[in-house]
């Protein structure tokens, strides 16, 4: 009797002591795929960076520096993308990013940081000269050269050449953040700025503007007393917008209000 529940205490362990084996296999399984997920995604391998340095070298016929490489996709398995900082080595304070697809294609922002650097303060002057009396715009501007055009480009041209290739192929983007309380009675003023700003800039060919305006009028009081909210005012001009306006009443007409923010 007593060998026969020895065999079935063996008999009940067997199975307890194979299943510690598969489950011990999975996980040694499940690791080394992570350990190889892991090592192709997320290390950079040698000639990484050499091979983005080599890109931008010839395509610019300049020299830059690539740091900060990242490799990665957006689910296990999937399609693996290369991404990274560069500058170019005699101008560190044009930081842009670069990227490179399965497929060796590359993408980067170094034209859109580039000209957006030299014109900023330009633009940002020009249209300070336009300002009526008595406002004051926080004004931020961004150019983007669109993929068709920089495929186009070989060194590096400046934003002046860059327009003489153009055809509607660079966006400039005017935002202005009034500093000064909206005024409804004002809003045919602020149109007639926004109207002297798409005569500088909305009529060009070589370039798809958009502007946008955002101020906030006077303060309210809100459902608790002791809340105020100031109101949001918007005019949002896309490049078809812009297209169609003939007069400063056409821009007068954009302006809309939101809820706003508190204070």
């Amino acid at each position: 009797m007593a060998v026969a529940k020895k065999q079935k205490f063996v008999d009940k362990a067997r199975p307890a002591a194979h299943t510690i084996l598969i489950v011990t296999g999975i996980v040694i399984l499940l690791s080394a795929l992570a350990i190889v997920f892991f090592f192709s995604h997320y290390i950079m391998w040698p000639g990484t960076s050499k091979s983005l340095e080599q890109y931008l070298d010839n395509k610019y016929k300049d020299t830059f520096i690539v740091e900060n490489v990242h490799r990665g996709s957006q689910d296990f398995g999937a399609p693996v993308y290369t991404s990274a900082d560069a500058y170019p080595t005699n101008n560190p304070q044009i930081k842009f990013k670069i990227s490179k697809s399965p497929a060796n294609e590359y993408t980067d922002t170094y034209l859109k940081v580039l000209w957006t650097s030299q014109e900023h303060a330009k633009i940002e002057q020009d249209i300070k000269t336009l300002e009526p009396s008595g406002r004051h715009y926080t004004i931020n501007v961004t150019i983007s050269p669109q993929a068709s055009l920089i495929e186009r480009v070989s060194g590096t041209p400046s934003y002046t050449e860059g327009k003489k290739l153009s055809v509607k192929e660079i966006s400039l983007t005017i935002q202005l953040e009034d500093q000064v309380t909206y005024s409804d009675s004002q809003q045919q003023e602020y149109a007639q700025f926004i109207y002297k700003i798409v005569q500088l800039y909305g009529r060009n060919p070589a370039l798809e503007t958009s502007i946008y305006y955002s101020g906030y009028g006077a303060a309210t009081k809100g459902k608790n007393e002791n809340t105020k909210i100031e109101p949001g005012y918007i005019c949002d001009l896309s490049p078809d917008d812009i297209a169609e306006i003939k007069t400063s009443s056409d821009i007068a007409k954009c302006f809309r209000q939101y809820l706003g923010r508190k204070v």
